[in-house]
């Protein structure tokens, strides 16, 4: 938690702050985490449309730069929120989809 350190020592101590946590960017998607296995939201800060805290195992090797892939548990019509998806393809971005793009017939 980025603020006094006695202070969430003291939270943890009481079960109230995870031992482990990150922030991603962005937040207060209508989604579950679904990877890396074990990230849960974290409820301490609530909920923001900047950043958002996740708890994370403390044996989960994760870093700056990492990513948390994220599953809607909404219809396929907000689904266009979310942008392009990458598609990778031996370690490489070789092309750039649409969420969902229909072609006129």
């Amino acid at each position: 938690m980025p603020i006094i350190e006695w202070y969430t020592s003291f939270l943890r101590y009481f079960g109230a702050s995870p031992s482990k946590s990150i922030f991603i960017y962005g937040g207060n998607w209508l989604a579950r985490p679904v990877h890396p296995k074990g990230v849960v939201p974290c409820h301490l800060l609530g909920s923001s449309s900047n950043q958002e805290q996740y708890s994370v195992p403390l044996s989960l090797p994760i870093s700056i730069d990492d990513w948390v892939t994220f599953r809607p548990t909404q219809s396929e019509a907000v689904i266009n929120q979310f942008g392009p998806i990458a598609i990778f393809e031996k370690g490489k971005i070789t092309e750039m989809w649409k969420p969902l793009h229909f072609q006129r017939i």
